[in-house]
């Protein structure tokens, strides 16, 4: 690949720094230290309160870091963005959202000329850049929408996503763990060109990207949910093949996405018979799973 023009100086710890930046937001902000701030205020009543005033210090913080961050921004071509986590606080009438940093790419031909200026055995910047790439894979797979043309993150990150992983392969010769991070992005730029990317998000979110395999929630409802909850569960999951099917080129993705909905159902059978053949204290429930799973066998044929 030919460089691209434009290759800058750096400073050296700038993608380090940077790294560091989302680290400290997001431990300061973090689900632990949140309800620390609300068993310090003592007052039950004034959790409410409390956790209005973490959404002003949130908020203060982000832009005096990006503020701080402006220059390794601008020289990455990388750009720091508040997203909801995966955890919220109930308090009050409303629930209080966890919120974290992560990393979009605004410019990908900068970043990709800041990663070439980059030496692999720059210990501290490659490390860096290993959680740079995690952070970014979050974002892509939680607040990416792969059905807008408008999506101008999306439409950034793939193209130049084919020269950000090729350095990162040549940057990740000495470090495992960059090897590692950048595997799902190779699989995403693998399916967008064979067509079928929007497809396998659509399964990998469900787990139907892969075979069947105990240990997870997901496809595996039984085990926390009521009857209705269950169904619900099931007729997304088969809404989600139906929506693959659509696509000639997901053929493959279809037949996996298949063969491990018919093994989780095969699972979930076969566990809850089993609970039902003990001293079972919840047996009209799981009576209904079972007829849940008649439904959801019955529809599945119709594929």
């Amino acid at each position: 690949m030919e460089k691209i023009p434009g290759k800058h100086e750096k400073s050296p710890s700038s993608l380090a720094e940077l790294a560091s930046f989302i680290e400290n937001y997001n431990d300061e902000f973090s689900l632990g230290r949140s309800i620390g701030r609300m068993i310090l205020g003592a007052i039950p009543e004034e959790t409410e309160h409390d956790l209005d005033d973490q959404k002003v210090e949130e908020k203060l913080t982000l832009d005096e870091m990006r503020e701080n961050a402006k220059d390794i921004l601008e020289s990455t071509g990388l750009d720091l963005v508040p997203a909801d986590a995966s955890w919220f606080i109930a308090g009050g009438d409303e629930n209080h959202q966890g919120r974290e940093l992560r990393i979009d790419i605004k410019d990908g031909a900068k970043f990709v000329a800041y990663l070439q200026s980059l030496d692999a055995t720059s210990k501290e910047e490659v490390r860096a850049l290993e959680k740079i790439i995690s952070s970014l894979t979050t974002q892509f797979q939680r607040e990416y929408d792969l059905t807008s043309a408008d999506d101008t993150r999306f439409l950034e990150l793939m193209g130049s996503l084919s020269d950000v992983l090729e350095e990162c392969d040549r940057l990740g010769t000495q470090n495992d763990g960059l090897s590692k991070a950048i595997e799902p992005f190779k699989k995403y730029l693998e399916v967008a060109r064979a067509g079928y990317l929007r497809e396998y998000r659509m399964a990998e979110k469900l787990l139907l990207h892969k075979p069947f395999e105990k240990g997870h929630f997901t496809l595996e409802w039984h085990t926390d949910a009521s009857a209705e909850s269950l169904e619900s569960y099931w007729n997304t999951a088969l809404d989600t093949l139906q929506k693959i099917s659509l696509n000639e080129r997901a053929v493959d993705l279809y037949n996996q996405a298949k063969k491990t909905i018919f093994d989780a159902l095969e699972n979930g059978e076969k566990e809850v018979g089993e609970w039902m053949e003990k001293d079972d204290k919840n047996l009209e429930r799981h009576k209904e799973f079972m007829g849940v799973f008649a439904k959801i066998r019955a529809r599945l044929q119709e594929f």
